[in-house]
């Protein structure tokens, strides 16, 4: 008896007068030869998918499309936020509130992650609480900022200051009733900072008051 070396087939009715194929084998096998002749593709009939699936399959082909166009959907992504900015703020606010756990755990990543921005937003934060402290006049700018301004020179010592060694020096100070404006801020390092007492007056201080 022959046995069809494809499919395992024992029928005989199922065989040519002469091979060891079946028929179906046969015509199967000269259907792929003419397909791999011309160079031909087979699609694969499409499977139903269910909607998680799906969800879970355009958001990869997005994730996909935006860090490949990273600039276009980063200048996109900002332009529609600035459009709806009400509709942004909700949604935030919303999953803040049911996902409090991976929030935290975020923030602390984050804070782990960026130690030198960390310590310049703690620093922004205690000057304008001294400025509320004070009830005086609050204007919202960064320190890089008026390092920029300065050119990155220390207003006392007119020397060179670095990332590491650069603060925020009010003009007339806090406890006199200064203000936290870009007009009584000037740059200088931490330590001149620190040198110069409440009582002494500097150049600055002399041009500001007039």
């Amino acid at each position: 008896m022959r046995i069809c070396r494809i499919c395992f087939t024992q029928d005989p009715s199922q065989f040519y007068p002469r091979g060891l194929r079946c028929k179906r084998c046969k015509i199967i096998s000269q259907v792929w030869a003419a397909i791999n002749k011309r160079g031909l593709t087979i699609r694969a009939k499409p499977t139903k998918l269910s909607k998680e699936e799906a969800i879970k399959r355009t958001r990869a082909a997005s994730l996909r499309y935006y860090y490949s166009h990273l600039e276009t959907s980063r200048v996109r992504t900002n332009l529609w936020k600035e459009s709806h900015r009400e509709h942004c703020k909700t949604y935030k606010k919303d999953w803040l509130q049911r996902n409090k756990e991976i929030a935290k755990l975020t923030r602390k990543r984050w804070r782990k992650n960026n130690p030198q921005k960390m310590r310049l937003i703690k620093r922004r934060i205690c000057q304008q609480r001294r400025a509320q402290q004070y009830t005086t006049m609050i204007e919202r700018f960064t320190t890089h900022d008026i390092a920029a301004r300065d050119n990155w020179r220390c207003h006392i010592c007119k020397k060179k200051v670095s990332e590491s060694t650069m603060s925020i020096d009010h003009l007339i100070p806090l406890s006199r009733s200064g203000s936290h404006t870009r007009e009584n801020v000037a740059l200088a390092h931490r330590r001149c900072n620190s040198r110069r007492s409440v009582g002494r007056t500097i150049p600055a201080q002399l041009r500001l008051l007039g």
